[in-house]
């Protein structure tokens, strides 16, 4: 996705940056899991993110949801930075989906069975893991849209949210009218929203251009 839309009529551009790779990544554990720290990788990748874009940092309201491994990611980046006073907020509205009795469940075997069965129907945005509060995609979709044209749409500049991948995938189906969700994106890559005279427009996809540096991270192992 190239984006040659003129500068002067972009009034929004938001990134959505998933978090670093997580304990809970590494574990294969489904969810929200809100409390998991992330991995030694994990705060490599963050800081690998802040160093290559330190000015958009310096320039970007920065948003969070409210998950430890997103707040851990916002501050390593912003420590590699140089920018370690610069504030953040964070909302549990953008936080990651959640699995009611699989959340916190390594994904295999009886497990990787039953979400597979769930994600056979016709509708696989509406399919949801047993459980009292359990989401479907389309719950974290709803809960998401809802909070980029409240919260996001009327501001101006840069915004940068630290969020999750259902988080991302969701939002960038909806923007992209796709009713389905098949993106698969790196931590810590980015997609890149602009906000045009007819709403958000995806102009990026899973940008990892901050690991091109040689020697770093192969990227394909994230």
């Amino acid at each position: 996705f190239g984006s040659s839309f003129c500068v002067c009529c972009t009034m929004l551009r938001v990134w959505l940056v998933r978090h670093g790779e997580s304990v809970a990544n590494t574990l294969r554990l489904i969810g929200r899991t809100e409390d998991t720290p992330l991995s030694e990788l994990g705060q490599r990748q963050a800081a690998a993110f802040g160093a290559h874009h330190k000015e958009s940092l310096a320039e970007a309201k920065l948003i969070t949801s409210s998950a430890r491994r997103t707040k851990e990611t916002c501050s390593f980046a912003l420590e590699a930075a140089g920018l370690s006073d610069v504030p953040y907020e964070s909302f549990e509205q953008i936080t990651e989906i959640f699995r009611g009795d699989y959340d916190g469940a390594e994904l295999s075997g009886e497990i990787r069975e039953a979400l597979g069965e769930l994600w056979k129907g016709d509708d696989v945005m509406a399919a949801k893991a047993p459980g009292e509060g359990s989401e479907s995609y389309r719950d974290v979709q709803l809960r998401c849209v809802d909070f980029m044209e409240k919260q996001i749409k009327p501001m101006e500049g840069h915004v940068i949210l630290f969020v999750h991948q259902v988080v991302i995938q969701t939002l960038v189906m909806h923007y992209l009218g796709i009713d389905a969700v098949f993106l698969e994106t790196n931590n810590t890559s980015f997609c890149e929203l602009e906000l045009r005279e007819k709403g958000f427009v995806v102009t990026k996809v899973n940008n990892t251009q901050h690991f091109w540096k040689p020697g770093f991270i192969n990227t394909a192992s994230l």
